[in-house]
């Protein structure tokens, strides 16, 4: 539940350390890495949201 607070408050709480919890945190990473050729990144908001919430059901699910 920590997870998916984070992820909607935008960073605003105290994540428990987990492998769930590194391996979205490293998945944002990745998402926000990708860019456009202008340097523009292509995932914001709302979509890079529902990316790492869906990340965190499936790891969970596989848990």
């Amino acid at each position: 539940m920590y997870l998916a607070e984070y992820l909607v408050s935008g960073g605003n709480c105290k994540l428990p350390e987990s492998d769930a919890t590194d391996a979205v945190l490293d998945f944002k990473d990745d998402l926000k890495a990708i860019t456009h050729n202008s340097g523009k990144q292509l995932l914001n908001g709302k979509h890079l949201q529902c990316k790492l919430i869906t990340k965190e059901a499936n790891l969970l699910f596989n848990e």
